[in-house]
């Protein structure tokens, strides 16, 4: 068990505040009309005569719909408190969808349809929708930067513009990440050495594809690669920076070398993928990566192979590694075509259907504030990294003082972290040039069914590639 000390033996709780408001945003509106035809209402002017914005234009309401649940709840609620603190006089209508992910998704697909819903939507690594791109296509969303153009105190160059840029889709801003996350393998010198590797193998995606291919050849199924197995294709999408789909030229793009370095790579772990050892995992939720690890059994504790990345998960595996003797090695999922890939993970939306677009918009800026974007809440596994530039560097410094003003332990042994692994992490994770919003979901699923036979050795590449194409041919057509 791990105890937070103050130094001098006091035992503390931490209590998580999150203070008030802020700046920031984006979102628009507009009517349930697609985008290109609908009215903008540029000859409307204010008292002088000047014309009036977009966001100008919207009109005052006393009501705020949200949809709560599992996944967003830890950024929704502190949100909706510091709303009401600001709002007074709008009613903010909370319907809880907590203990039921599956009625939630049901009642998303189903109120959408039907021009229904939140005011804002609050996605979860766009696992609301099977598809995120055709609901774009039915300009189902508001374009964002609308509501930017009409906001001068609101800037997109305070925010990573990697990630932001992900919800861009034929030139409207549909979708606004409010953060994101990378995929970091976490390892030490000794595992590898005693795998016959060294960290530099991992620079690339060859590299790694060779070097896992080797592992599993010397040891079989006596050790996994990664500390969580059966994930298919999650393991290797999107981290693997291929766009095997252009949703704007509905073409699909699997032709290349790179996709068969991908589908080759996977391959390799496939049975141990599906066929598990017998090897049973450490569950201990703080350290379960430093565990494993330290148990000899796996060559990796990827963090996206078992809880999401955040700067206290990260800082506590160091450590307690450390702390036991090792020497953490730490590196980015590497891409095949050699771009730095995160994913998005909580994104908004503003519905064209909602009535209450201002309020929606008015949220939507609290969520990207400096206040929830670098607010401590770090003892929430699936808060990801804020995409508010400057938001990092204070939640990195409010972890740095952490561990200077208290004993962190594991296992009894106080656990440390050098400041510059700290912020050599931090700009590893903002260092960024691709991000992407859509989960293969479906479509890795369309891989795993006719790609099937490649991996057992049953088919040829070619036979299962074609299949493969097809299938996604009339995916894209449908």
């Amino acid at each position: 068990m791990n105890l937070f000390k103050k130094r001098g033996g006091i035992i503390i709780a931490c209590v998580i505040v999150v203070a008030v408001l802020g700046t920031g945003v984006l979102l628009a509106m507009n009517t349930n009309k697609p985008l290109d035809k609908a009215p903008r209402h540029e000859s409307q002017m204010d008292a002088e005569g000047n014309p009036l914005n977009y966001l100008e234009q919207l009109p005052e309401t006393n009501k705020l719909v949200l949809y709560r649940n599992i996944f967003n709840y830890y950024l929704l609620d502190p949100a909706v408190k510091i709303f009401q603190w600001m709002y007074p006089g709008v009613e903010v209508e909370v319907r809880d969808f907590v203990d039921s992910i599956r009625e939630y998704y049901d009642v998303i697909q189903t109120e959408i349809s039907s021009g229904k819903g939140p005011d804002l939507l609050v996605m979860s690594d766009t696992s609301d929708f099977p598809d995120i791109y055709k609901v774009m296509d039915a300009d189902v969303f508001c374009d964002l930067n609308d509501f930017i153009g009409g906001d001068p105190g609101f800037s997109l160059e305070d925010y990573n513009k990697a990630v932001m840029d992900s919800g861009v889709y034929k030139g409207k801003r549909y979708v606004a990440p409010i953060n994101h996350y990378r995929n970091i393998l976490l390892t030490s010198e000794e595992t590898l050495a005693a795998a016959g590797m060294v960290a530099e193998s991992f620079s690339t995606f060859a590299g790694y594809a060779g070097e896992i291919r080797q592992f599993l050849e010397r040891n079989g199924s006596t050790k996994l690669v990664y500390n969580q197995q059966q994930q298919y294709f999650y393991m290797l999408f999107p981290w693997c920076g291929i766009n095997y789909i252009d949703y704007e030229t509905k073409t699909v793009n699997i032709e290349g070398e790179d996709f068969k370095k991908v589908m080759d790579a996977y391959r390799d772990i496939y049975a141990q993928d599906w066929e598990p050892s017998d090897i049973t995992n450490i569950t201990h939720f703080m350290y379960l990566i430093p565990d494993t690890l330290r148990s000899d059994k796996i060559l990796f504790g990827g963090e996206n192979s078992g809880f999401y990345s955040t700067l206290k998960n990260f800082m506590a595996y160091y450590g307690a590694l450390d702390a036991y003797g090792y020497t953490p090695a730490y590196f980015p999922f590497p891409s095949a075509n050699g771009k730095k890939i995160t994913k998005a993970g909580i994104m908004a939306a503003v519905l064209n259907s909602s009535p209450n677009k201002l309020n929606a918009y008015r949220f939507l800026k609290i969520l990207l504030s400096e206040q929830i974007q670098s607010a401590d809440a770090a003892d929430m596994p699936l808060l990801y990294f804020p995409v508010l530039n400057d938001a990092i560097a204070i939640k990195a410094k409010k972890q740095i003082e952490l561990y200077s003003e208290f004993d962190i332990e594991y296992e009894g042994k106080v656990i440390s972290i050098p400041d510059e692994i700290v912020w050599d992490y931090v700009d590893m994770i903002t260092d960024v040039d691709s991000c992407q919003i859509l989960v293969p979901g479906p479509l890795a699923q369309i891989f795993t069914n006719h790609m099937l036979p490649y991996f057992k050795g049953e088919d040829t590449y070619e036979n299962c590639l074609n299949k493969s194409r097809n299938y996604l041919e009339l995916y894209l057509s449908e």
